[in-house]
């Protein structure tokens, strides 16, 4: 069963105010008009790693690398396809509606589907299927607030960062801002309406499982409506409820409860579009998925990907190590421990081809088949001491025609033939 959607999770800035081995391919499908947004042919001058040469070129490279990011994290048989444009979002001198985005689908009693009866974003649904269920449309839509670029009346002058390096200084960073609104097209959000209570169309979603009211001591799901409409502004103590975030909240020392549950934003009066599909602003150090952009982010995921966890996404780790490729020293071999005693760059111990356990990989190694942890080579003929049978002069063939363990070159009862 599929429903359409048109929810928008907007992310709001005020200034002043505080088989799965290969990963997920995540591909972002320009949704705008003819010099405008990604095509919008304003000459720009590359920063931060971003090698466009116009405002458009510039955007879509962020873009991109945000792609490649929740790609590299996640896994899934079937293409993610983020439908993205620049448009005119509420924007004074103070603040700013940065950007919005959510599912264009959902889908429920799929094949895999890990709850009966249970809406899940339609990119999440894809995975757990293990093909594409809906594919005549694309999976995530996301809008940007284009105005925020070279327009003074907007955010007094303010402007969009659009390095790749999270440099941002006091402009606002697009990278980490795609990467938060990606986040709720990929599962981080609800669709319970907070001001009623009620699930969409009679259904609860996947996201409103985890939610948990610990003043009442109950899941969203055991709820009932009236329950529901109080629980969303109960601030403080509405909180995610999955084992995955919970055992990764140790990072943090604000917006946590005393188990360890992460805080969901739950202000009092209600904020539609803000309420509840974010983790609280308490939380220390900020979080990605917070409804207000702090400044402090980088293109780290923190707990998002925990969170992605907890509602069914398979996160790429090749090897099952329980580390994720992308931050796996050895991502082709179980190497738990991530140990990489030789300090190179090709991988931990688990990968390391060293014969002869001398620390040194045996690409690197000048005698391979003997522990030489020196690398002592007199001669310089990249032959180690230990292997040279001619280790003062320079015999890189090891020729030794008489058999006698001595190099040519080095031994005095080698004669060479007549007319040499």
């Amino acid at each position: 069963m599929k429903f359409g959607v048109g929810c928008l999770f907007g992310l709001i800035i005020a200034l002043g105010m505080g088989g799965y081995a290969h990963g997920a391919e995540l591909i972002i499908q320009n949704g705008d008009g003819v010099g405008e947004g990604f095509n919008d042919p304003t000459p720009a001058t590359p920063v931060g790693g971003n090698t466009g040469i116009t405002l458009g070129e510039q955007r879509m490279q962020v873009f991109e690398k945000a792609a490649e990011i929740w790609g590299q994290k996640l896994s899934s048989n079937a293409p993610v396809v983020v439908v993205a444009d620049f448009d005119v979002l509420f924007c004074d001198a103070n603040s700013a509606v940065l950007g919005g985005a959510g599912p264009i689908n959902l889908a429920a009693d799929f094949n895999n589907a890990p709850q009966a009866s249970t809406w899940y974003h339609i990119a999440l649904a894809n995975a757990l299927a293990g093909s594409d269920i809906d594919p005549a449309n694309g999976d995530i839509t996301a809008t940007f607030n284009g105005d925020i670029d070279n327009n003074n009346g907007c955010l007094n002058g303010t402007n969009w960062y659009l390095g790749l390096d999270n440099n941002s200084g006091s402009d606002i960073d697009l990278l980490a801002v795609v990467l938060h609104e990606i986040a709720h097209g990929l599962g981080f959000s609800t669709f319970v309406d907070e001001a009623s209570g009620t699930w969409l169309i009679g259904i609860p979603d996947a996201f409103g499982g985890f939610i948990r009211d610990n003043s009442l001591g109950l899941q969203w799901t055991q709820m009932n409506d009236a329950e529901r409409i109080a629980s969303a502004i109960n601030t403080g103590n509405l909180v995610w409820a999955g084992a995955q975030v919970t055992a990764a909240s140790g990072s943090l020392s604000g917006g946590k409860d005393g188990s360890g549950r992460v805080k969901l934003y739950a202000p009092n009066p209600l904020q539609l579009g803000s309420s509840v599909s974010h983790w609280d602003t308490t939380a220390t150090p900020s979080l990605l998925m917070e409804p207000f952009i702090t400044g402090e982010l980088a293109s780290d995921l923190d707990l998002t990907d925990e969170q992605m966890v907890d509602m069914g996404w398979t996160i790429n780790d090749t090897d099952g190590d329980g580390v994720v490729d992308d931050a796996d020293n050895c991502p082709a071999v179980s190497n738990a421990d991530q140990l990489n005693t030789d300090g190179d760059t090709d991988g931990g111990d688990a990968c390391d081809d060293d014969d002869d356990n001398d620390t040194w990989e045996d690409f690197y190694d000048n005698c391979p088949l003997i522990a030489n942890p020196g690398q002592e080579d007199s001669d310089g003929d990249g032959i180690g001491d230990v292997c040279d049978n001619c280790p003062a002069d320079s015999n890189p063939g090891q020729e030794d025609s008489d058999g006698d363990g001595i190099g040519n070159a080095c031994d005095p009862d080698y004669m060479p033939p007549a007319g040499c």
